[in-house]
């Protein structure tokens, strides 16, 4: 169904550290080639997924943020760190609108979709990206949040009315284990949720199996820029693919898209 007093395109992007960041900004850089950009598009995103949505928004490339996030994660540790002063490093400097981070209030475990630019992008990505007890909950004014992976790694049904949602989850299949098989059925519940609510369709782009070969376990591995750089390289084509699918299936979405750049 189209709406012409909606936009015509959201995007949501799942949690898994530096493999989920490269997915995705690897996807954004393939669409991109093929003329269609979705940096100002409405996107939310969890955990590295954050990182994502305000990298892409902001025009950041994956060489723009890796060399930074490894030099922090050589003299972070490994536990109780503080996500504030990468995410501040990074993203300080940030002026965006229209993209959101989903973190947990630990009270009540209670997802939470902290917009830009209401929350500065270092404050949502730091609060939506802090996996507990590895890294240190976030404080925002008098309120403290973690990892929006703990509840979701997607959070799709959080996601705003538009005509089409497209659903990046970096950790979907069966074959990546345990994370793999509940972000792929997570992605799936939410996605039929938002549909209901809206009337819109979805598409959720998955891990190719050249990337679900790409071990990631532990929390050390999801810090790992080399591992984010070897799944970036390979989501570049995987986004020219999807600019094919998209054009080919949502032409309508995609001339309302070009048509509003």
């Amino acid at each position: 169904m189209t709406d012409s007093h909606r936009p015509p395109l959201v995007v949501t992007i799942g949690g898994g550290g530096s493999y989920a960041f490269g997915f995705a900004v690897g996807i954004a850089a393939g669409l991109r080639e093929e003329g269609i950009d979705i940096s100002s598009v409405p996107t939310i995103g969890t955990s590295g997924g954050s990182h994502a949505a305000v990298a892409i928004a902001a025009g950041l490339s994956f060489d723009d943020v890796a060399p930074v996030w490894t030099d922090y994660i050589k003299t972070a540790g490994l536990f109780w760190v503080k996500g504030g002063p990468l995410a501040q490093q990074l993203y300080g400097a940030v002026r965006i609108t229209g993209v959101g981070g989903v973190a947990v209030r630990p009270a009540r475990l209670r997802r939470e979709v902290l917009w830009a630019p209401q929350t500065s992008p270092a404050d949502l990505v730091a609060a939506s990206s802090a996996p507990f007890p590895f890294v240190r909950p976030h404080k925002i004014g008098k309120r403290r949040y973690i990892d929006g992976g703990h509840r979701s790694s997607a959070s799709a049904d959080l996601a705003g009315d538009a005509d089409l949602q497209l659903v990046l989850v970096a950790f979907a299949d069966p074959s990546q284990g345990f994370l793999g098989k509940l972000g792929g059925r997570q992605a799936g519940r939410e996605a039929a949720k938002w549909r209901t609510r809206t009337g819109g369709r979805t598409l959720i782009v998955g891990p190719s199996e050249a990337m679900c070969a790409i071990k990631a376990k532990g929390m050390r591995a999801m810090g790992d820029m080399t591992i984010g750089r070897r799944v970036h390289d390979l989501a570049i084509p995987l986004g020219r693919e999807l600019a094919t699918t998209l054009r080919r299936d949502h032409a309508d979405v995609i001339d309302r898209l070009v048509a509003r750049s």
